[in-house]
């Protein structure tokens, strides 16, 4: 492997100073999820296009924890969840000490933040969460304070339910047996994780729980994450006509060079008919609607493709 190496990075004569060795690091999320598989596929089409060699980092960091390494160097790009990226853009201080430098490449499909409840306890509305226990993201992370933030809004706290904050690897295994009545993490449109916690589908035990809130309590949420909006969702067998989702985007470094970014997003929307194979229905109408709708501003390199492209006016 060390011979390997030593003959990609050394220089040969007439070689036109081509950079033979080039790590470019991807930080998705977890296996399953649409950001690995976003990962997975954008590291393909960089190292068949390009001298950068990517690697595709998909072990569990926290939202706020690839945003970190952004800044620090040690990631080129992630996909990044909108209230994470828009609270360390805007330096929110119960997560940051002051605004972080990240930008967009582009927009990725939205983030759904519905949640998922057994029937069998009692449980028809939002309200019905009062009482139960309810497992959702991790202490000290934006995801499971805006979720909390949400049930306070209606009237759920823990002084009156039991709420446990914990990753979603282990709060799929507490749902999965039933420890508790409803879990609520985060999920993209086509997450296979919440087809395998379809525990009991044969008898319509387990359901989506829309997150419904009153005008002046969603004005009030929207006011503290303004990424958020409301859509349509569909999800197997499951309709819903409104459903509480974020923006989600590639994100960068400010600093990164301008053409790289540039190429970078040129290349995912020139190759979206491989990217589609990783995605149960992700094809050119998707990445057109999505391309513009991120939580941060465009990486100056990203702009210019976009607007060549006609995909940002």
């Amino acid at each position: 492997m060390l011979m390997l190496l030593f003959a990609c990075s050394g220089k040969t004569a007439g070689d036109n100073k081509k950079k033979y060795f080039n790590l470019f690091t991807i930080k998705s999320s977890y296996l399953r999820t649409p950001f690995y598989n976003a990962g997975i596929s954008l590291a393909y089409i960089i190292n068949k296009n390009t001298e950068y060699i990517a690697m595709n980092s998909s072990y569990g960091l926290s939202e706020n924890e690839k945003i970190q390494s952004l800044v620090d160097g040690s990631a080129s790009v992630a996909f990044i969840s909108g209230p994470e990226a828009y609270m360390a853009y805007s330096g929110h201080p119960d997560y940051w000490d002051d605004s972080q430098n990240i930008r967009a490449l582009f927009g990725f499909i939205p983030t759904v933040y519905n949640c998922v409840a057994y029937r069998s306890a009692g449980i028809k509305t939002l309200e019905d969460l009062s009482g139960k226990q309810i497992v959702l993201d991790s202490v000290q992370t934006v995801t499971g304070n805006l979720l909390a933030y949400l049930l306070e809004l209606n009237g759920i706290t823990g002084s009156n339910t039991q709420i446990y904050r914990m990753r979603e690897t282990i709060g799929e295994n507490l749902f999965k047996r039933q420890d508790v009545d409803v879990m609520w993490y985060p999920m993209g449109r086509e997450h296979a994780f919440f087809r395998d916690i379809n525990v009991k589908k044969d008898t319509g035990d387990v359901f989506y729980l829309i997150p419904c809130l009153e005008k002046n309590k969603l004005k009030e949420f929207l006011s503290v994450y303004p990424v958020f909006y409301t859509d349509s969702f569909s999800h197997g067998s499951i309709s819903c006509e409104k459903s509480l989702m974020a923006y989600s985007c590639l994100a960068c470094s400010g600093d990164m060079d301008d053409e790289l970014a540039y190429r970078i997003t040129k290349l995912w929307f020139e190759n979206i008919d491989y990217i589609g194979q990783f995605f149960d229905s992700y094809h050119e109408d998707d990445a057109r609607m999505y391309a513009c709708n991120v939580p941060l501003p465009f990486h100056a390199g990203a702009e210019r493709y976009l607007r060549e492209s006609g995909l940002l006016k």
